[in-house]
């Protein structure tokens, strides 16, 4: 009798957990799969693909387009990712000091965040017009001469991190508040009674207690990161002269502008393996990979 009662219980919990791994199948293993084939064929559209083993790797490692897309992405990941996780912990500290109306700054800088990508580059390319634009009119109050932001090489990309930083520093700071609001008053108050300085509470109890916090958004700014490609897209198209295009962009381009899918799928692979890679780096050298035997 028992048996059959944990037999119907199994089947019952395989059943309402069916749907989930049906979606997982079908919307992501099973084309994660196919990209993976694909990466070893000639694939086109509305051609039938041949396999042609490494060719597309070893063409991948000649292409300069690539390599040059791979560093630009390095440079945005490393500066969009520092300048959204200090600011957005910065914003925190002070709305958790209740030096200024939480509910205002909440909703002041969260917006930018839910405002789609689309909207938001469109302003910025506003923002940045070398003759009109709001950026080039504040330095033109203070003496400095402006930039032709989106059009000069050395400009472009630092250009597109900036907006990108404040696109996506409202939500690092509710949720560097949600993890400053869950450490217990306690552990300052015993140490300020210790003679702890403002910086000695931060370094010592705050910043230890919000690990986990900070981990999550390093986790997933970096992956979001690695993913850019609508502003880049909007905004400069990847120029000017490919000072912008990151990896995304090439395989949109490859894939829908050149229609070399089986190329394309290649340079998804290797993303895949970088966003992978840096991810599996995170775990091991840091403490969240400790807390989880890895």
């Amino acid at each position: 009798m028992k048996t059959k009662v944990k037999r119907k219980q199994y089947v019952l919990g395989y059943m309402m957990a069916a749907p989930f791994y049906l979606i997982f199948l079908f919307v992501y293993l099973i084309p994660i799969l196919e990209t993976v084939w694909n990466g070893f064929t000639d694939k086109k559209i509305f051609e039938t693909p041949n396999f042609i083993g490494l060719t597309n790797y070893i063409r991948i490692l000649q292409d300069t387009y690539f390599i040059k897309s791979i560093q630009n992405t390095l440079f945005y990941v490393v500066f969009n990712l520092f300048g959204v996780m200090v600011i957005g912990l910065s914003l925190a500290l002070l709305v958790n000091s209740k030096m200024v109306k939480t509910g205002v700054f909440r909703v002041a800088y969260f917006i930018p965040y839910i405002a789609s990508m689309v909207s938001i580059s469109i302003i910025w390319i506003w923002m940045f017009d070398p003759t009109k634009g709001f950026v080039n009119y504040l330095l033109g109050m203070v003496g400095v001469e402006g930039k032709r932001w989106l059009e000069d090489p050395k400009w472009a990309l630092p250009a597109i991190i900036v907006m990108g930083i404040w696109k996506g520093v409202g939500y690092n700071m509710l949720v560097n508040l949600a993890g400053l609001q869950g450490v217990p008053d306690m552990y300052y108050e015993a140490a300020t009674v210790d003679g702890a300085n403002r910086w000695q509470l931060f370094w010592n109890i705050t910043f230890p207690l919000i690990t986990p916090t900070t981990f999550f958004l390093f986790i997933t700014g970096m992956i979001n990161s690695f993913n850019m490609f609508e502003q880049v897209n909007i905004m400069t198209g990847g120029g000017p002269m490919n000072a912008t295009t990151t990896i995304v962009h090439q395989i949109y381009t490859r894939a829908f502008l050149k229609y070399q899918m089986g190329y394309a799928s290649a340079e998804s692979v290797l993303l895949m393996l970088f966003i992978g890679f840096f991810i599996f780096l995170s775990f091991r050298f840091g403490k969240q990979g400790n807390d989880l035997g890895m």
